[in-house]
């Protein structure tokens, strides 16, 4: 086991198993402010302080086995473990589905499950509309090549997906129709237009909820000093 101590001879990181251990073998304890032992109970206590080397001393022995310079990381054995076993990973664009799916996939017909999963690549960041690799719009028969279902089960889909409000359909120019996924279902990125709780889907009751509808649901905001 090895514990961090600075040039003064201070602790600065050890587990709370040897902290006691030195303290009962030394008859001292090593002072630590009531924020950094609140730190100590979770388990570990990390003191981050700029500008400053560290030793790293061998409890058992009392030898100096190394230095700790600003700026170095310190990796867990159980977290050497895991980049060892692990690789990152691309696989280029993806969706987040979000939990409110499972409260509806045993209720979608084999079809509108087709729909939802043929158009989930092709919605737009931010307002959830369906649109092709350019950010335009697809429109009902681009849309019917894509799901690759017929006219008439298209149809009968979109219906279906409206009237439980997992679609939403919009007239744009009162000539062409866009096609807009409720962002409880799926969505892309970290931020939705605000249209979408608003208008398109304000009277959608959440499910993992218990029904409250969206339009009563106070929106999260970013904590301060977060961009």
């Amino acid at each position: 086991m090895l514990c961090y101590i600075d040039k003064e001879g201070k602790f600065v990181s050890l587990l709370v198993r040897e902290l006691l251990r030195f303290a009962t073998r030394n008859g001292r304890c090593p002072s630590v402010s009531p924020h950094e032992m609140e730190f100590l109970k979770g388990g570990i206590l990390l003191k981050r302080e700029l500008g400053k080397t560290y030793s790293i001393m061998d409890d058992e022995t009392g030898e100096i086995v190394g230095k700790i310079e600003s700026g170095d990381r310190v990796v867990k054995a159980n977290s050497i473990e895991f980049l060892i076993s692990n690789e990152e990973f691309d696989g280029g664009e993806f969706v987040k589905f979000g939990e409110e799916y499972k409260y509806w996939q045993q209720e979608l017909s084999h079809y509108e499950r087709s729909f939802l999963s043929s158009v989930a690549l092709y919605i737009n960041y931010k307002d959830c509309c369906v649109v092709d690799d350019n950010d335009a719009p697809l429109y009902g028969t681009a849309l019917i090549k894509l799901t690759g279902l017929s006219n008439s089960t298209f149809y009968d889909v979109v219906k279906s997906l409206l009237n439980k409000k997992l679609i939403y359909v919009g007239e744009k120019d009162n000539l062409k129709k866009q096609y807009f996924v409720n962002p409880w279902i799926f969505y892309r990125g970290q931020s939705i237009n605000k249209q979408l709780r608003k208008r398109y889907f304000h009277d959608y009751e959440i499910r993992q909820l218990g029904g409250i509808k969206w339009e009563t649901l106070e929106p999260k905001r970013k904590p301060k000093g977060r961009r």
